[in-house]
C-alpha cells in the first residue's frame, strides 16, 4: 500500500497507518500516521483534500484487485 502523501510504501510491519475515510467519493486514503498526516494536519486536512481532488478521483476510479482470488472487479 502507498501513502497518499509522500507516495512511498506503507510498510504493515513498522508504519503506523492512518486512512483517511471518505464519502464521496467512496475511498479510503492511507497515509503515514507520524509523518506524513501531521504534515497534512498542520496545512489543514479539509484544503490538502480540496486541492488534490483530482488525485482522489482517479484513486477511486481505478480497479481493486480481489486478494482472495488475485483478480480485479
Amino acid at each position: 500500500m502507498k501513502c497518499f502523501y509522500c507516495n512511498k510504501d506503507i510498510d504493515s510491519n513498522s508504519d503506523r497507518l492512518r486512512i483517511i475515510a471518505l464519502d464521496r467519493p467512496y475511498v479510503n486514503i492511507p497515509v503515514h500516521r507520524d509523518t506524513c498526516n501531521l504534515e497534512i494536519q498542520s496545512y489543514g486536512e479539509g484544503k490538502y483534500l480540496r486541492e488534490n481532488i483530482e488525485r482522489i478521483i482517479s484513486l477511486s476510479n481505478r480497479p481493486v484487485e480481489n486478494h482472495k482470488r488475485g483478480k480485479t472487479k
